[in-house]
C-alpha cells in the first residue's frame, strides 16, 4: 500500500491527523493551481482552503486513493472556476499590491504610478484574453505553462490521450491568436 493510499484511507476514516497532513503535504499545489485560475495571492488562499473544505467533505467519495492528486486539482480547479463566477465583477486590480515588485527603486513616484498603471492595464487585458478561453484550453495552458507539466504528464493529469492534448494546446493557441486580434 503507498502512502497516498494510506493517507487517503485514514482520511475516508475521519482521522484529522491524516488531515492536517494532506493539507501540509499539498497546500502549495492547490494555491498553484488557484492562482493559475484566479492571479491573485489573496484569492487564492481563500480558494485554497475553499478546496479543502470540499476535499474534507467529500473524501469518501474518492474511490481510487492513487488518483488523489487528480482529484484535488479538480476540486481546486471548479472552486476556482465557481469563484471567479462569482466575484469576477466584483475583482479589482491593486496597483498598491504591486508598486514593490513592479517599480523599480530609483523611480519617480510619478514614474512608478504611471508604471503600475501600465502593468495593471496589461495584466488586465491579458487576463481578460486568458479568462474568454474555454475552460478546458485555460486547464491545458495552466498545465503546460504555468505548471511546466510534459505532454505524458498533462495526459495522465487529465484522463486523455497525448495526442488529445496536443490537440488542445493547439486550439488554445490559435483561440489566443484570434482573440488577441
Amino acid at each position: 500500500m503507498t502512502d497516498i493510499t494510506e493517507l487517503v484511507l485514514q482520511l475516508q476514516q475521519g482521522d484529522e491527523n491524516a488531515f492536517n497532513t494532506l493539507v501540509n503535504q499539498y497546500k502549495t499545489y492547490v494555491y498553484s493551481v488557484a492562482y493559475n485560475r484566479v492571479g491573485n495571492f489573496t484569492d487564492s488562499e481563500e480558494i485554497a482552503q475553499m478546496a479543502f473544505i470540499e476535499v474534507y467533505a467529500h473524501i469518501k467519495e474518492l474511490k481510487e486513493p492513487e488518483k488523489l492528486l487528480n482529484w484535488l486539482h479538480g476540486i481546486t480547479d471548479r472552486v476556482s472556476l465557481n469563484w471567479l463566477r462569482k466575484y469576477r465583477k466584483q475583482r479589482i486590480v491593486s496597483l498598491n499590491e504591486r508598486s514593490d515588485d513592479i517599480a523599480d527603486k530609483d523611480d519617480k513616484p510619478l514614474d512608478k504610478l504611471i508604471k503600475n498603471e501600465e502593468n495593471a492595464m496589461q495584466e488586465n487585458e491579458a487576463m481578460k484574453v486568458y479568462n474568454s478561453l474555454e475552460p478546458e484550453y485555460q486547464q491545458v495552458l495552466n498545465l503546460k505553462y504555468m505548471e511546466e507539466l510534459s505532454y505524458d504528464e498533462i495526459a495522465e493529469r487529465l484522463g486523455v490521450t497525448k495526442d488529445m492534448v496536443r490537440g488542445r494546446l493547439y486550439r488554445a493557441h490559435q483561440a489566443l491568436r484570434r482573440i488577441a486580434k
